[in-house]
């Protein structure tokens, strides 16, 4: 007998056996019937689960989290869930939590009315009204789903949920805190099923992921507490040359976003990204591009002098990084060095906060292209030192960022060398790592410049960041200012 039956959709009125939507969504939950539950779904929205998403599904432990690469399916796993709850839960509220309210809108909202509608359609509503002003959900025979970005995760303390769903958990700062906030809010006693479940892509052995790994190591808690992986390559639905599309990424990059492995973080920022391989015999070339990559600081400043080849490689070949150097001796540094090159930089990137400096630049060497780091993205630190990695050590092909070999012989100091073997990730209070906060000291500088430097290698839309250029060439004359 199939769920339209049960429900009375095709009985003649009277029939002692039909029952009633409310009732049956009931005997779904006292039952704890996933299965009927989700083949319910399944034929109401055609929600065809894949392998992963049906395990996920099927676990039967309070707490589920879905580790996915991007692509995976990991939030339409999420929805379905959710409005299996919703099903087998009448009368009880849910919460719905993502990164933004912008993804809320974007990213949770979209999938959650689709297949909200196809059930109405089908036959078997759960939604009676949505408050597009308050971002809720009245729903069919009681309670009510709220959707919210966990930014503000503290809103939600006065509420009582019967289940609740996190999507892209370390996207938050501090994602434990999120899920205990959250988990604390699991208590309404009319729920047939008490559940949070979340998804995300992992960023290192942290916040909720690091949460699951410790509860399953202890044997009475293992079977509360449900993980499961997927990589993207394991949802077949995906456009054709998608993969392909991400081979710029760096291979610990790909492991994390794509492999959806729980990497544990090393103490150095770059690990085993940065090594020999990045190492190479090299001597100026007269005929070649180079760039200026200055970190100004007021007492640590550092410059890089950095040729590109016409395969997009870029070689360090030169640096001055000493201590305390007045602002007008560490110009002098630079026009003397570039002048014994024979020619101007091409381009020349540096922090816009020091404006002076900046400014100096564009009059110092009116034919270069000077960038001040303008957008968020590009100030952003961890966008810029994946960036970094990809060059370091891609997933295809040879490096492309390169340190020359007669760097390596001088004093270290603090050398781009040791910036980039020494630059270090913070440590939180209890001695674990913090893989989203480099430690400022002696390295960080070299870094900046280097990132400010690969960023900018990275924009193919080279006219997108020209501020001023000379010349008589129609297409350098162009003048544009960030």
């Amino acid at each position: 007998m199939g769920a339209r039956d049960l429900v009375g959709k095709n009985r003649p009125v009277g029939d002692p056996d039909a029952v009633s939507w409310r009732e049956y969504r009931e005997k779904l939950g006292k039952a704890k019937d996933r299965w009927e539950s989700l083949k319910l779904i399944a034929s109401a929205t055609e929600y065809e689960p894949l392998p992963h998403q049906l395990r996920a599904h099927m676990a039967e432990a309070p707490q589920k989290l879905l580790l996915g690469g991007i692509g995976s399916g990991k939030t339409v796993w999420s929805v379905a869930e959710m409005i299996s709850l919703c099903v087998m839960n009448p009368g009880v509220s849910g919460a719905f939590f993502a990164p933004t309210f912008d993804a809320v809108v974007h990213v949770l909202l979209p999938e959650w009315s689709r297949m909200i509608d196809a059930m109405a359609v089908a036959g078997y509503p759960l939604q009676r009204r949505f408050h597009k002003s308050m971002a809720k959900a009245e729903l069919i025979g009681g309670g009510t789903v709220y959707f919210r970005s966990f930014e503000r995760v503290d809103s939600c303390r006065g509420w009582t949920l019967g289940f609740a769903a996190v999507d892209e958990t370390e996207s938050a700062s501090d994602p434990g805190y999120v899920w205990n906030v959250i988990a604390g809010r699991i208590r309404d006693p009319a729920a047939n099923i008490h559940q949070m479940h979340a998804t995300t892509t992992p960023r290192g052995l942290r916040g909720t992921v690091q949460k699951f790994i410790e509860q399953r190591d202890i044997p009475s808690l293992r079977g509360d507490w449900w993980c499961g992986r997927a990589t993207t390559r394991d949802n077949p639905h995906l456009p054709p040359g998608y993969l392909k599309s991400l081979k710029g990424y760096s291979k610990r990059l790909w492991e994390q976003e794509v492999e959806a492995k729980v990497l544990k973080p090393s103490n150095t920022v770059f690990g085993d990204d940065w090594g020999p391989q990045n190492v190479r015999p090299w001597v100026y070339d007269k005929m070649l591009p180079y760039d200026l990559a200055v970190d100004w600081g007021y007492s640590k400043p550092h410059v890089l002098w950095i040729q590109r080849t016409h395969d997009g490689e870029g070689i360090i070949f030169d640096e001055f990084y000493e201590d305390e150097v007045p602002r007008d001796v560490l110009r002098k540094v630079i026009q003397d060095r570039c002048d014994r090159l024979g020619r101007d930089p091409e381009y020349a990137i540096g922090d816009r906060a020091v404006r002076d400096q900046m400014s100096w630049l564009l009059h110092q060497f009116p034919s270069t292209y000077v960038k001040r780091m303008h957008t968020k993205k590009e100030q952003s630190i961890l966008e810029g030192i994946e960036v970094m990695r990809s060059m370091m050590d891609p997933i295809e092909g040879a490096p492309k960022l390169f340190i020359a070999e007669s760097l390596m012989k001088r004093d270290m100091g603090r050398g781009i060398q040791n910036c980039l073997a020494g630059y270090r990730w913070a440590q939180r209070r209890d001695g674990t790592i913090s893989a989203d906060t480099p430690l400022k000291g002696i390295y960080d500088d070299g870094v900046d410049a280097l990132r400010y430097w690969a960023v900018v290698h990275s924009d193919s839309r080279s006219d997108s960041f020209v501020i001023r250029s000379g010349g008589n060439d129609s297409w350098k004359n162009r003048k544009k200012v960030r």
